[in-house]
C-alpha cells in the first residue's frame, strides 16, 4: 500500500467531437465537484496526440472520444500501460459518422472519388478506416483517392474552398457542413457498412498507473462516468444542451445532431465486443500491427 496522499485532481483529454458528451455533461452537472474531484481539460485536435499524452503521463483519462483502435495499438508498445472503461459506438439506429462531399459535387457513390482527394481526421485510426472502406471498393488510397489528414475545425474550409472533395468524418462536422449549404451526405454511417456493425471508435481510456497510484481517485472519476452515461442512455436529448461550451453548434443543431451509444465496461454486451474486435483486426489485415490486440485483454478490471 502506498502511504502517499491521494491527489484529487485529474486530467482529462478529450476531442471535440460528439463523442465525448459524457465529459461535457459530467463537467456542467457539477458531478467531478459533487466528488471533491478537481478536473483540468484539454482538448485535442489529433486523436494521436491524445494517446500519446496518456502514455507519457501527461494526460489521466481520455474521455469516450479517445481512439479506441489507437489504444488498442499503444499495446503493442506499451503493454498494459492504458485501459478501456467505456465505449462510444455507431449502431443501426444510432449513427454519427458520416461520407460527405460537396453540395453541388457529381459525386454519387465512392466510386466517384476517384481521383479526388478525401479529407479524414488525423492519425492511423481513420487512415487505417480510409484505406479499408476504399480497398473494398476497389480503390487504392494514395493511388486512386488521395487522403488527406485535416484537423476536425479545418475540414469544412478545406472543402469549401476544393481543396478538398469528400470527408470521412464524425459528427458534428457532417451536421454543421450540412446545415451551412456547404456539404451533404454521401453515405451515412459508412463505417457500419464497410467496417463493423456496430462501429465503436471512441473510448474512455485510463492511465493504469494512475488509477494504480490513486485508487480511490479513480474509483470516484468511474463513478461519475457511470452515473452521467446512465443518465444519457436514458435520455439523451436531455443532455444535448451540455455541448454548448464544448462544440459550435447552433440552438437548433444542438437538438438535432446525430448521437452514438455510450457503454460502461460492465455493460458491453457480446455484439459490442464483436463489433470491435472485428474493428481491431483491420489493423493486422493493414500490416498497423502484426497480431490482433483481443478487446477482453484490453478492458479495464481495475477499482
Amino acid at each position: 500500500t502506498n502511504n502517499v496522499q491521494e491527489n484529487n485532481k485529474v486530467r482529462i483529454a478529450y476531442l471535440p467531437v460528439i463523442q465525448a458528451l459524457p465529459l461535457y455533461t459530467a463537467i456542467e452537472k457539477g458531478y467531478f465537484a459533487e466528488e471533491g474531484i478537481e478536473v483540468e481539460v484539454q482538448s485535442f485536435q489529433s486523436p494521436n496526440m491524445i494517446i500519446d499524452a496518456l502514455l507519457a503521463g501527461h494526460m489521466d483519462i481520455g474521455a469516450p472520444s479517445t481512439a479506441s483502435a489507437i489504444t488498442a495499438i499503444s499495446q503493442v508498445r506499451s503493454p498494459n500501460t492504458l485501459k478501456v472503461f467505456a465505449l462510444n459506438c455507431s449502431t443501426s439506429n444510432n449513427a454519427d459518422h458520416s461520407l460527405i462531399v460537396r453540395k453541388d459535387d457529381k459525386i454519387h457513390t465512392i466510386q466517384d472519388l476517384k481521383g479526388k482527394r478525401l479529407a479524414i481526421l488525423p492519425g492511423i485510426q481513420f487512415l487505417t478506416i480510409a484505406k479499408h472502406m476504399l480497398e473494398q471498393e476497389n480503390l487504392t488510397a494514395g493511388k486512386d483517392v488521395e487522403v488527406v489528414e485535416i484537423a476536425p475545425m479545418l475540414q469544412l474550409q478545406a472543402i469549401k474552398a476544393k481543396n478538398v472533395d469528400a470527408i470521412l468524418m464524425l459528427e458534428p462536422i457532417p451536421t454543421i457542413g450540412e446545415a451551412k449549404g456547404i456539404t451533404k451526405r454521401l453515405i451515412k454511417a459508412p463505417m457500419l457498412k464497410y467496417v463493423s456493425n456496430p462501429w465503436c471508435p471512441g473510448a474512455g481510456v485510463i492511465n493504469v498507473e494512475f488509477a494504480k497510484e490513486n485508487p480511490e481517485l479513480a474509483k470516484k472519476i468511474l463513478r461519475v462516468f457511470d452515473k452521467v452515461i446512465s443518465e444519457i442512455s436514458a435520455n439523451p436529448d436531455a443532455a444535448r444542451p451540455y455541448f454548448k461550451k464544448y462544440i459550435p453548434l447552433t440552438d437548433e443543431l444542438i437538438k438535432t445532431v446525430p448521437l452514438g451509444v455510450w457503454v460502461m465496461r460492465e455493460d458491453l454486451s457480446e455484439k459490442f465486443k464483436e463489433g470491435t474486435q472485428q474493428f481491431f483486426d483491420i489493423y493486422v489485415h493493414h500490416g498497423v500491427i502484426d497480431k490482433s490486440i483481443k478487446v477482453e485483454d484490453l478492458i479495464y478490471q481495475g477499482n
